[in-house]
């Protein structure tokens, strides 16, 4: 049975590129998924990455409760030169075709300066900068739901609960449901799969930039001012903007468990080097890297090792941080790992499901990926689609750490791999009614 509820393959009007969206599931509502810009040896695999991440989305979208389904926009360019600008108008133009059907935003080779161009095209597009009345770079808010994840996963090793919240003012995650978009409420109380709010997948907005998505130098989170503004249609619910301190004080993040933690970050764009800035000042021992030389900058600043990409992978640390591009998780390289978990916001890190099982018979956690990533997607649609305070978004990302808990029990329960656990959950809520 042939999965997707809508794929549409057309030869842009104005690029001549190959322009790909895949909706995966309206279940719960709208779709909503990244618009990947990215060289494929052959358009074919473009299709397959539309197809894979738009299913990771409505996965995401489910296991964190909110009323979306999931989709993918793939635009595939040439190896040279090309029209960056007629290319984003034909993605415009297919999405506005699908009437309503599905939203997109940034993902990999693209950022919030493209959504102005999409919506040339189209008002279904989200995360433009707040200039233009979106809601800015996800990035900040997907490090920081990483990081809350992280937490979770150390507790997970420690055989703890996971600690506080990164806020000093802590409040729960919201409950679940299929229409589940309430105001948090107050507590942090860790939840299971069916109760607690996972993250987001692949990357609708702007999940983790990968190596060839090219390097931006960012701003540690505390100082960094480029996240929400006022939403689609009108102003939020505080009138203003909603910036990277509203997402929580990085000030706050010492006493949660991550301190004296080894963790190697492989990747330092976007989020990458987000992450590896807020695990350094919880005081974790951090080994980094990125096929550009030029972070070593940022390793030097963290006092971090530098290391190559394979060293950084094989690095013997307690969490192996994937913060780049995908399918680097395979059956050859799962023997050469020496961490004891995998979490990381990148997407697509398992090359092929099976691979979830190796890394449990090796006794390595793995937390989904499009849960551990989550933060863009959540931040970006509470603020834009259904405007919520700032409080409340702080509380949903904080939420990850529960809802990968939840997941850790239920994999320990039902005596499956935490990548079986979150899938099923995902499926209960997508059709509750089996």
């Amino acid at each position: 049975m042939f999965p997707h509820e809508r794929v549409v393959i057309r030869r842009g009007a104005e690029s001549g590129l190959p322009i790909i969206v895949a909706v995966h599931s309206t279940a719960l509502g709208q779709a909503l998924g990244g618009c990947r810009m990215k060289a494929y040896s052959q358009w074919r695999d473009g299709l397959e990455d539309a197809l894979r991440l738009s299913a990771a989305m409505s996965e995401k979208c489910a296991l964190a409760g909110m009323p979306h389904g999931g989709g993918k926009t793939v635009i595939v360019t040439p190896a040279h030169d090309f029209d960056r600008t007629a290319a984003l108008h034909d993605a415009g133009t297919v999405i506005e075709e699908l009437a309503g059907l599905y939203a997109t935003g940034p993902d990999v080779g693209t950022g919030p300066a493209d959504m102005v161009t999409i919506a040339d095209r189209t008002r279904h597009v989200f995360c433009r900068p707040t200039t233009h009345g979106g809601s800015g770079d996800s990035s900040p808010a997907t490090a920081f739901g990483t990081v809350a994840a992280l937490k979770a996963v150390c507790a997970k090793l420690s055989g703890q609960s996971p600690a506080a919240p990164l806020t000093s003012n802590p409040a729960a995650a919201p409950s679940s449901g299929r229409n589940a978009w309430a105001a948090p409420s107050s507590g942090h109380a860790a939840s299971g799969p069916s109760s607690g709010h996972a993250a987001s997948g692949p990357s609708s907005g702007h999940a983790a930039s990968g190596p060839s998505s090219g390097h931006h130098t960012a701003s540690a989170p505390s100082s960094g001012r480029n996240a929400g503004g006022r939403v689609l249609s009108g102003p939020n619910a505080t009138g203003g903007t909603i910036d990277v301190g509203d997402v929580g004080d990085v000030r706050d993040v010492r006493d949660d468990g991550l301190a004296g933690r080894s963790f190697a970050v492989l990747g330092l764009g976007h989020v990458g080097e987000r992450v590896a800035r807020l695990l350094a000042e919880a005081g974790a021992k951090l080994v980094v890297s990125d096929i550009d030389p030029a972070r070593r900058e940022v390793a030097a600043e963290l006092g971090a090792t530098w290391a190559t990409p394979e060293e950084c992978l094989t690095a013997e640390v307690d969490v192996l941080v994937p913060a780049a591009l995908g399918g680097l998780l395979t059956p050859a390289m799962v023997p050469a790992l020496r961490c004891r978990a995998v979490a990381g916001p990148a997407n697509n890190q398992l090359d092929a499901p099976a691979t979830a099982g190796l890394l449990h018979e090796r006794g390595i956690l793995w937390a989904p990926d499009y849960v551990v990533s989550a933060g863009g997607v959540l931040r970006a649609t509470a603020v834009e689609l259904h405007h919520e305070t700032p409080a409340q978004v702080t509380a949903r990302l904080n939420g990850i750490a529960s809802t990968l808990t939840g997941i850790f029990a239920a994999a320990e329960r039902d005596g499956v791999t935490p990548a079986a656990a979150a899938a099923n959950e995902a499926r209960r809520r997508m059709n509750p009614r089996g």
